[in-house]
């Protein structure tokens, strides 16, 4: 090869690596804005009321997720702490958010009919019922696409002159697709694939009750 030769190649060598280097520099330069995190945002609202027992309310928390634009995220908890100051104690009530597991379904067969309303034998329409007592077997955990919202909620009983701090934790993870990892089905996908990613995210938010006779909640 004469010198033309090599120089035309080293030159297009030189822009395939100039496009890989560039392409892997503003890949990294996304990774550090925080392009591939798993964006979810929380709020937290209470709302309290007198309950049935003297000096204590009921103190409602619904706490609302929204997930951002990128990535479905598995929900895998998500929990709300109470805290108030009791004389030089400060007590705390632990709950969970209405459980954030999916549920078990089961199916039912329904008879077909004709216009008529008459029963068309052997023939059946199938349909899912849910079954709130069991978690899901395949596919356990709760899934959130993106732009998807949603709200959980618990209740307390509280010391009706307490002023509480309501403290949320959300954890969870990036979910891979379920053809990939293959849950419920035998795959021979490398261990990396088949458990979606390791890295667990967390969101936390809080807000203050204050009693009602000192301002609205």
């Amino acid at each position: 090869m004469d010198a033309k030769i090599y120089s035309e190649i080293a030159k297009n060598w030189g822009e395939v690596l100039a496009i890989a280097i560039g392409g892997g520099g503003y890949f990294l330069y996304r990774a550090s804005r925080g392009a591939f995190t798993h964006n979810l945002s929380l709020s937290v609202k209470c709302r309290r009321k007198p309950s049935r027992n003297a000096d204590r309310d009921y103190l409602a928390v619904t706490v609302n997720i929204s997930k951002g634009e990128r990535y479905t995220l598995e929900l895998h908890d998500a929990a709300v702490k109470v805290s108030w100051q009791n004389g030089e104690q400060i007590l705390t009530r632990v709950s969970p958010l209405s459980e954030v597991d999916r549920k078990h379904t089961k199916p039912e067969k329904l008879s077909a009919r004709d216009w008529k309303g008459n029963v068309i034998p052997g023939r059946f329409l199938e349909r899912r019922l849910i079954v709130f007592e069991e978690t899901a077997w395949v596919d356990p955990f709760l899934r959130l696409a993106p732009g998807d919202q949603t709200q959980f909620s618990c209740c307390f009983e509280v010391p009706s002159t307490a002023v509480c701090t309501v403290e949320v934790a959300v954890v969870g993870k990036r979910a891979w697709p379920s053809w990939l990892t293959g849950r419920g089905i035998k795959r021979t996908w490398p261990t990396q694939l088949t458990h979606g990613s390791k890295k667990v995210g967390q969101w936390r938010a809080s807000a203050v009750s204050m009693p009602l006779s000192q301002g609205a909640n």
